[in-house]
């Protein structure tokens, strides 16, 4: 026979069971729900994003290998997601608080503060050595001791030491944590896209020229180093550490509210704009010259000339200064074709001169003409943009001092302003301006190259 006491204990046992089964049972039901909805979800996904956006078989290989990786962990879920943003929320505190210092730092908010810290760099620039030690250190001072302070309190009465734990998703240090996250994204985001932005430049072959500059400089500098790089840091440590420490104090005194007001004004919008001018033209120049370069390699030009033409015109008292011809000659007043009255010989429009048998137009100035600019004192302000004769690529040559030097100073007077080159006396009844264009010799490969063409 059982006795009552033991009947109703059976009967809270019961109970019991039966509660916790309806509670696992309530708990795994939604679980059971979400699980169909993020299967359910995982597949309209799959159909609705291709796997790739690219044909690139490198980046679907990459991807796919991900996806088979991923099979073993859990799919995409909004509660885990939700879950684990949560967890990792929690955590962030450290991080944001080191972002904040950094910030004080850099700022002077406090001043010991930074002094300290460039110290500190300073020591570790000096020895090395306290780039390991100094974590060893504070580990031992920082937290196990304090550690130690909190199982054998002490009689004086102090600030407490709490060990570290997740904070309270409730709290205010969370939300604060979820704030930091959000602003804080960008720092990454604006990171990650200066390094790709100057990775495709550089690395990627936009600018093939400049890719292979950069390949050649790494490979050169890495096999200098892989061969010499021991005795090159042992020599040059000292002045390492020196650049390394100047930099840094440098660096954080700019830093300093007072000296960043004076290099703001010092750096303002119009050195800004010196500066881009003046890199703009640097890349210009050397673009010039790459183009350049490519062109000759291209055409295989084995010379470079500079072909001369004379624009003529004569004064009429009616319909004033009247255009003659182009010619090869001067007409300058002492000349024998001058005293004889022959008649001028030219042809009347440029499009008429065609370049020496063997030889071919070139676009753009010659040689022989930047280099008696580069020789002049000129600066460039002064300096003077060659005027075009529209497409025909006839330049006027906008130092005629240089041609008209010598024998013919007697004879000749240049205008300034205009670049014509008068009759000398009081009623000139001629001018002249010189117009120059470049010729390439055409190699014998391009000559049989064309005939075969044709």
């Amino acid at each position: 026979m059982l006795s009552p006491s033991s009947n109703i204990n059976s009967e809270e046992k019961n109970k019991k069971k039966e509660s916790l089964l309806k509670r696992a049972t309530a708990n795994a039901q939604p679980e059971q729900d979400s699980s169909y909805a993020d299967k359910f979800m995982e597949r309209i996904i799959k159909m609705a994003i291709p796997t790739t956006t690219t044909s690139n078989p490198k980046e679907l290989q990459r991807v796919t290998d991900r996806i088979q990786m991923q099979r073993s962990r859990p799919q995409l879920s909004m509660q885990i997601m939700s879950k684990n943003s949560i967890l990792l929320l929690q955590r962030l505190s450290i991080p944001f608080e080191l972002i904040d210092s950094i910030i004080t730092i850099i700022s002077w908010t406090d001043p010991l503060q930074t002094l300290c810290v460039l110290f500190t760099l300073t020591i570790i620039i000096l020895k090395p050595i306290n780039l390991i030690t100094l974590p060893l250190f504070y580990v031992s001072f920082e937290i196990i001791i304090p550690a130690y302070l909190i199982k054998n309190p002490h009689l004086n009465d102090g600030s407490p030491y709490v060990k570290p734990r997740p904070v309270n998703e409730f709290s205010r240090e969370f939300l604060l944590n979820v704030t930091d996250l959000q602003n804080h994204m960008l720092l990454y985001v604006v990171s990650w896209d200066f390094i790709n932005e100057w990775c495709l430049k550089l690395f990627y072959f936009e600018d093939g020229i400049l890719t292979w500059i950069i390949f050649v400089l790494l490979l050169s500098i890495g096999l200098l180093l892989e061969n010499y790089g021991s005795n090159l840091i042992y020599y040059l440590l000292p002045i390492i550490k020196i650049t390394l420490i100047l930099f840094i104090w440098s660096f954080l005194i700019v830093l300093h509210p007072t000296m960043r007001k004076h290099a703001m004004d010092y750096f303002n919008i119009k050195v800004k704009v010196k500066t881009m001018n003046y890199l703009y033209q640097i890349e210009q120049y050397l673009t010039e010259y790459i183009n350049f370069e490519q062109d000759q390699n291209k055409k295989n030009l084995v010379e470079i000339k500079q072909v001369e033409i004379f624009e003529l015109q004569l004064f009429n008292k009616d319909a004033g200064w009247c255009p003659l011809c182009f010619t090869s000659d001067i007409y300058p007043t002492n000349s024998h074709f001058r005293s004889t009255n022959e008649a001028v010989d030219g042809v009347t429009s440029l499009a008429m001169i065609k370049p020496p048998p063997g030889w071919e137009w070139v676009e753009g100035e010659s040689f022989e003409d930047n280099k008696k600019r580069k020789k002049r004192s000129k600066s460039k302000s002064e300096e003077e943009k060659p005027l075009i004769f529209g497409s025909s690529g006839w330049k006027v040559d906008m130092y005629p001092e240089n041609w008209t030097s010598g024998a013919f100073e007697s004879v000749l007077k240049v205008d300034t302003q205009s670049k014509w080159v008068y009759d000398s006396g009081s009623a000139p009844l001629m001018r002249r301006r010189r117009l120059l264009r470049g010729a390439a010799r055409v190699s014998k490969r391009d000559c049989e190259s064309d005939s075969e063409e044709e």
